[in-house]
């Protein structure tokens, strides 16, 4: 049976972790454009750039392994490895891409420093123009290789998180552009969650610091609303201003006017968002003391914090006058 499918078609679940055999050479072609544009890969002449050895040197530090990537060039050492340890291509592929934007200005700095006999005046306009079109390429590197994983049904995509890129794990579509919203949109709170995504879903996940960093990210989006006269304000001390004084989303449960006896109120005090805040919070500190988070549980806390974190950006949450 032909599995042929037209490249506008759907990716069918499940999608593919690792690196299946048809994605491989795929992948090389692109870390070979990507070193390119970093200026670290082969040149023009074939050879070497100077600053190759210590840019895959840098790759062996952080993975803790000598993992023989400087014996070779990076095509030939993958191409011969990577059924040995599939997950050494992906883990190069999430260090190139955190390193294509860095690298990318300092070529410009490195090539136009007056240190390297450039007058200031000379090389103003000519630092800027090739600064955009290093800029460009590196966008363009880095779009390819998410269109890249796209096609081939990969598991994982490139996240573009506070200017940085990495793979990160693919998740519900409308979840990853809810993430992304608030990531772009809600200042220091939506650092935090782009940090906490990254440690949830990234190369190397950790639930516990990513659950940590929701919490931050939680502190940080409420305190200037619900504290704002106590710059220290913890969340549990937020929360009690929002209980007690009675906060509302800007749609809660519709309350009869008249409760019968023994009737229970429909609404908490402090609105649902406040009961979503106190989840978070009072499981992070039971597990937390347990050392038991688990991923199951940061992923839980991530998906209730995005829409919280979104609606204190949006003014839906109010206290009433």
């Amino acid at each position: 049976m032909s599995t042929w499918r037209p490249r506008e078609a759907p990716i069918e679940s499940p999608l593919v972790d690792g690196i299946p055999e048809y994605l491989v050479e795929s992948l090389i072609d692109w870390v070979n454009e990507a070193e390119r544009v970093i200026n670290v890969g082969i040149d023009a002449y074939n050879k070497p750039s100077y600053r190759r050895k210590p840019f895959l040197e840098t790759f062996d530090l952080l993975c803790r392994r000598h993992t023989g990537i400087t014996n070779s060039t990076t095509a030939a050492f993958f191409i011969n490895h990577w059924n040995e340890d599939p997950d050494l291509l992906l883990d190069y592929i999430d260090y190139v891409l955190s390193e294509l934007g860095k690298r990318a200005t300092e070529n410009v700095t490195n090539i136009f420093s007056p240190q390297r006999g450039h007058g200031a005046v000379a090389v103003s306009g000519t630092f800027q123009s090739s600064a955009e079109q290093i800029n460009a390429s590196r966008d363009m590197t880095i779009e390819a290789l998410d269109k890249l994983l796209v096609k081939a049904g990969s598991k994982w995509r490139v996240g573009k998180r506070d200017g940085n890129a990495g793979l990160v794990e693919r998740v519900d579509p409308t979840m990853d552009e809810a993430a992304d919203k608030a990531m772009s949109e809600c200042g220091d709170a939506g650092e935090l969650l782009a940090e906490a995504w990254r440690q949830l879903f990234g190369r190397s996940p950790n639930p516990t610091e990513a659950y940590n960093t929701v919490m931050r990210a939680l502190d940080e989006t409420t305190k200037h609303t619900l504290s704002p006269n106590n710059p220290q304000a913890t969340l549990g001390q937020s929360l009690t201003n929002m209980r007690n004084q009675h906060w509302q989303y800007a749609i809660e449960a519709k309350e009869k006017d008249n409760l019968k006896p023994g009737e229970k109120s429909h609404n908490v005090d402090g609105g649902v968002i406040q009961l979503m805040l106190r989840t978070i919070m009072e499981n992070h500190d039971t597990r937390h003391a347990a050392g038991e988070i688990t991923s199951e549980q940061a992923r839980s806390a991530i998906f209730l914090a995005v829409p919280i974190i979104q609606a204190f950006h949006d003014g839906l949450v109010s206290k009433p006058e």
